[in-house]
């Protein structure tokens, strides 16, 4: 299970007296999966290789989007300043965002080989580094998009409803192109 949740601040429109006032855009995402994997070790006292393989599977609920703004769109803002991107924390005026999205549940196998070394600093303090290749096969069902909007003809925000095709994928890469690096506390 994976739950995701990025916030952005943003300038407050509706504050005219002070120009650093800030308010938050909240983004949370939820999906479902499990991985299932064995690994394989080789080495003798602080040098230590591993290797191994995975089995992925994603099921049920499809997963969901919600979008919390700061600013309202209404009379007093139609166009509120929105975050575009949560990953580059950029925002903008707008007219038109989404509020929520929901796929369908769905079905998902990939397999994952792995390979990379451990080094212990200390005796149970290691560093290291993994390098992986694998493939993977979505079906996701039928979802939807809400979103409100701007209606300039009769001065109002709308909500819209926009249905969404189910769609499926196989990707077959390297997950970790740089690798990962990575170090780890043994209890």
């Amino acid at each position: 299970m994976s739950t995701q949740t990025l916030n952005n601040l943003i300038d407050d429109d509706s504050n005219t007296t002070d120009p650093n006032a800030k308010v938050t855009d909240t983004w949370k995402n939820s999906q479902n999966g499990l991985g299932l994997g064995y690994e394989f070790r080789k080495g003798k006292n602080r040098l230590q290789a591993f290797y191994g393989g995975e089995v992925n599977l994603n099921f049920g609920g499809g997963s969901k989007d919600e979008y919390t703004y700061g600013n309202s769109m209404d009379n007093n803002d139609s166009i509120p300043t929105t975050t575009v991107s949560f990953t580059c924390n950029f925002a903008m005026p707008v007219d038109y965002r989404v509020t929520d999205q929901k796929t369908a549940g769905g079905f998902g196998f990939g397999l994952r080989g792995f390979v990379g070394v451990e080094y212990f600093i200390f005796p149970k303090i290691s560093l290291g580094g993994e390098f992986g290749l694998g493939f993977m096969y979505n079906k996701v069902g039928e979802g939807e998009i809400n979103s409100e909007s701007r209606d300039y003809v009769n001065h109002r925000r709308d909500t819209n409803k926009t249905l969404i095709g189910g769609s499926s994928n196989f990707n077959f890469s390297n997950d970790n192109l740089g690798g990962n690096i990575f170090i780890l506390i043994h209890i």
